[in-house]
């Protein structure tokens, strides 16, 4: 008996190395009987049957089937092959599960990888429904079970039903995914009746031998259906899973405080960078103020040059005249030069609506202070105090905080207003930097609010950091309609 199992051992292990390499597994096997031997390949991949009970960690089974009688005893083989899936459910130490966890996650940790995939289930039982049947001319008969060798499991429609449970022990040899086993496992069962679990259908007569009415009905079998592969129970290397899972949350861990520092780092470089860049601005301006003031105060000297020696020139020719119209003609000049004075020291606001500009003039329409798209809010010797709208510091266009409470059910975005607050001189500059104010702010339904109202408070955090000076939510609206309106078709725009 040995012997003759040894040998039929060898034979299978050849023909199943060659099946189960190839890419003939179907839901469905159909085998035709080779003398005494079945030889069929059966795979699953259906959710319900294979992927939902093992949680993903198996994708595909493959099975190898080969049945025969050695010696009057029913002998069978399996082959195994099976393919893990992509995304798998992951026991934790705590007791847990991480439902449907991408494998692709571990392809950073090339180790942690190589350890998931070469995991394989501790146990594993399949089952498969079976169809036995025997030639429909055989003794010239069709659809009939006449002339068969009594007793048997036949049906009047040729065939015979059952359902087989293959188990690790004592068929399976489990081996890595995606990989075949070079040892194989052949085994016989006590009986015939106690091969499978068996449809009796017309051998149920009373007083009849089920086992030699399973061991005819094989014999006489000369077709074989299997279909329906199914995990009946798994048991998988769960330790060992949430082990790898652990390791993986904690690299994972290290990763993201280390991206963190990291990014710390750049914002305080990115702040010291801005702060130089301020300051030298800062001391550029006041050096072009020095200037300019310098400037001034040269043709300042040579007005009152000019001036002295014209009143030099008048008070010559005042001389000449009479004592009263001396005093009368210098009584005009000085009210002359009175009057020129306060007006070039208060000027005239002027609003030009069709460019949306505002300036400074003197009585001739002289420009005091340029025309520019900005608020002058007064004028005083030589300096006039503006406020101007600027371009937005951050990019409001993904910051949707809702939905419109409405049919459309639009995006609700958070809006933005920054404005520049300081004086100007009369060349248009900055006399010193300007005051930046502004603030992100919602101002829809409550119900939007409370969840915009993270959001914007980060952001007005960034623009902090930045240098703005975040205005109070009450000021937003009042500021906008005050200077809003002149910065809203600006060309111009000013970032210094």
């Amino acid at each position: 008996m040995i012997g003759l199992a040894v040998g039929w051992f060898s034979v299978s292990t050849a023909l199943a190395n060659e099946l189960i390499n190839t890419s003939a597994y179907n839901p469905v096997a159909d085998a035709t009987k080779n003398g005494t031997r079945f030889v069929a390949d059966i795979s699953s991949t259906d959710g319900p049957s294979i992927d939902i009970p093992t949680g993903g960690f198996i994708d595909s089974i493959y099975l190898h089937v080969e049945w025969d009688r050695l010696i009057g005893q029913p002998t069978e083989f399996y082959g195994l092959k099976w393919t893990m899936g992509d995304r798998v459910d992951i026991p934790t130490n705590d007791g847990g599960i991480v439902r449907q966890f991408p494998l692709s996650q571990l392809n950073k940790y090339p180790d942690l990888k190589a350890r998931f995939l070469d995991l394989r289930p501790v146990d594993l039982k399949l089952s498969f429904k079976f169809g036995l049947g025997f030639n429909d001319s055989m003794n010239g008969l069709v659809n009939m079970t006449d002339g068969l060798k009594e007793p048997h499991f036949y049906t009047g429609q040729n065939h015979a039903d059952g359902t087989k449970i293959v188990s690790r022990t004592p068929h399976l040899i489990i081996v890595g995914a995606g990989k075949q086993g070079a040892d194989f496992i052949p085994s016989s069962p006590r009986d015939w009746a106690s091969f499978a679990n068996w449809e009796y259908g017309l051998a149920t007569k009373a007083g009849q031998d089920t086992n030699l009415a399973a061991r005819n009905t094989f014999e006489q079998a000369s077709r074989m259906w299997l279909s329906g592969l199914t995990v009946e129970s798994v048991e998988l290397p769960a330790s060992q899973m949430s082990a790898i899972y652990a390791e993986f949350q904690k690299r994972e861990k290290a990763e993201g405080d280390k991206a963190e520092a990291e990014a710390e780092a750049k914002r305080a470089e990115a702040e010291a960078k801005r702060e130089e860049q301020i300051a030298k601005s800062a001391e550029a301006k006041l050096a072009a103020k020095i200037k300019r003031i310098e400037a001034k105060k040269a043709a300042e000297a040579q007005r009152q040059r000019e001036l002295a020696l014209k009143q030099s020139a008048e008070a010559k020719l005042a001389a000449k005249m009479k004592e009263l119209s001396r005093k009368n003609a210098g009584a005009q000049t000085v009210a002359k030069k009175a009057r020129s004075a306060n007006l070039a020291a208060e000027g005239f606001i002027r609003k030009d609506s069709a460019k949306r500009t505002m300036g400074v003039v003197d009585e001739n329409n002289g420009v005091l202070i340029p025309f520019k798209q900005w608020v002058v809010t007064s004028y005083a010797n030589g300096i006039a105090d503006v406020v101007m709208g600027v371009y937005p510091y951050l990019s409001l266009d993904k910051t949707v905080c809702g939905r419109a409470n409405n049919g459309r059910r639009l995006p609700v975005r958070l809006k933005q207003y920054f404005y520049k607050k300081g004086r100007v001189d009369q060349s248009g500059n900055w006399t010193e930097p300007p005051l930046v104010i502004g603030r992100v702010h919602y101002g829809g339904p409550k119900d939007i609010w409370l969840a915009c109202q993270s959001l914007e408070k980060r952001l007005n955090r960034q623009l902090e950091q930045q240098g703005v000076e975040i205005m109070n939510s009450g000021d937003v609206y009042s500021y906008w309609y005050s200077y809003g309106k002149i910065e809203k078709n600006a060309k111009e725009r000013e970032r210094q």
